[in-house]
């Protein structure tokens, strides 16, 4: 049970981490960063 939780935190700062890389660099990678743009 308690490797779940470790193995979703770290799932959870990988996203994290892609968001902020997604954000310094606005390229079009994804929909993310193209929604982003968008505002």
């Amino acid at each position: 049970m308690m490797g779940k939780a470790i193995e979703a935190g770290l799932w959870g700062l990988l996203a994290g981490s892609a968001l902020l890389i997604a954000r310094c660099y606005p390229t079009d990678v994804g929909p993310m960063t193209a929604a982003d743009d968008g505002d």
